[in-house]
């Protein structure tokens, strides 16, 4: 508690502020005693970081991946939800807890967002060609990332459709 109070205290909105409880926590926050101690507050990772995600400029994007594959006879399937029809709408909570399962999908899809995302697209797409059990052989599968802007009051959202990578599943037979 203490490590995420000095945090708040060592904030650029606190720094110029003195009012006596301020001062009390900040006379608290600096203390050699607590400065002797902290290191095992974040050898244990107690601390939480900043608050940066929130104030003072708060993230202004989202998005989400839509995965297509093509099948032998033509059809188009949803390769991260399958069974449903392809869509490119925002999928719920509900839905996106569902399609990234835990934290490391979560961390893996994230990543595949960055720039070593060039790197790990073609072993996903290799992993969805192998362990692809549905109706016909999967042919190619396309990778898109949908960017949803955060847009300012009365603006409306604007989403931008990426196709980030394309992918060719090996035929059995060769």
């Amino acid at each position: 508690f203490i490590l995420n109070l000095q945090g708040i205290t060592n904030h650029w909105a606190f720094v110029e502020q003195s009012t006596p409880t301020l001062n009390a926590v900040k006379r608290i926050t600096r203390s050699r005693t607590l400065q002797r101690v902290e290191w095992a507050g974040y050898l244990f990772r107690l601390d939480q970081g900043g608050w940066g995600i929130f104030a003072p400029s708060p993230p202004r994007d989202d998005g989400w991946h839509v995965v297509t594959g093509t099948l032998d006879n033509g059809d188009e399937v949803n390769l991260l939800q399958l069974g449903e029809v392809i869509s490119f709408e925002k999928p719920t909570l509900a839905d996106r807890q569902r399609l990234y399962g835990n934290m490391q999908w979560r961390t893996y899809f994230i990543n595949l967002n960055r720039n070593i995302g060039n790197q790990l697209y073609p072993d996903y797409g290799d992993y969805l060609c192998r362990t692809w059990q549905g109706n016909g052989e999967l042919q190619t599968i396309d990778m898109y990332f949908v960017a949803e802007r955060t847009a300012d009051p009365e603006q409306p959202i604007v989403l931008e459709r990426e196709l980030q990578a394309e992918h060719q599943c090996a035929v059995a037979n060769e």
